[in-house]
């Protein structure tokens, strides 16, 4: 009798694991899309943009690569389920994302620079939109985040503060920091400059880039500091 029903409480304890499996496979596909994604909706902007054929045309030139591209690059760096350099060590990956931050910091400010120059060419008042007020707040987010994480990689400066405590505050402001970046992102969408050079079902298609990118890092930092019986990876 025993052994009859073995392979049914076999089945019942296998059940939970299968679908967590599932899960866990489909959230590794999403996230090498999102790859993809980040990629490809820069690309898309650079095209629309036609950088070089006026000076406005950095902005969104710029601002694309340093936050679609760069930025969000050297945040999922770290994402466990990311395959693009498994068998880096965190010491490699840990460089790789604060040169790539950098470098999309630099992108961003001389992104914000050309706008504040082209709207001072042009007579314009400046942060009247909600793009443009979302864009400055998300800027000075990123510059305060920067300041912060010299603490994560020089922790004697702050000695009152654990490592493991400042990597988790640097993680959950920076995922913060970047879900401000992605709605001021989701705000150009409606700019004049976008709705003339796109409409329809496109529109609402390059709409689902900065929600999907959003969703893969606040997935990656809830996953990696949020409550343990909440990881998929466990």
């Amino acid at each position: 009798m025993a052994d009859d029903t073995r392979p049914i409480l076999l089945r019942h304890q296998q059940g939970p694991q299968l679908k967590k499996n599932k899960i866990l496979h489909a959230r590794k596909i999403f996230i090498m899309v999102v790859h993809i994604v980040s990629v490809l909706f820069t690309g898309f902007i650079i095209y629309l943009a036609r950088p070089g054929s006026s000076l406005f045309s950095w902005h969104p030139t710029l601002m694309s690569i340093a936050f679609a591209l760069l930025i969000t690059q050297a945040i999922i760096v770290f994402n466990a389920d990311s395959s693009l350099i498994p068998k880096v060590s965190r010491k490699t990956k840990s460089k790789i994302h604060w040169i790539t931050q950098v470098c999309g910091i630099a992108f961003a400010a001389v992104g914000f620079a050309i706008i504040l120059a082209n709207k001072q060419l042009a007579g314009k008042a400046h942060f009247t939109s909600w793009h443009g007020c979302f864009g400055l707040a998300t800027l000075i987010f990123v510059a305060l985040q920067a300041i912060a994480a010299i603490s994560v990689y020089f922790p004697k400066l702050l000695p009152c503060w654990k490592l493991a405590q400042l990597k988790k505050y640097h993680a959950t402001f920076g995922m913060l920091t970047y879900c401000l970046s992605s709605v001021t992102i989701f705000s150009a969408l409606f700019t004049n400059w976008f709705t003339g050079n796109i409409q329809g079902n496109g529109w609402f298609l390059v709409a689902m880039a900065p929600a999907a990118l959003s969703l893969v890092v606040m997935g990656q930092v809830t996953n990696t500091y949020g409550p343990r019986k909440n990881r998929l990876s466990d």
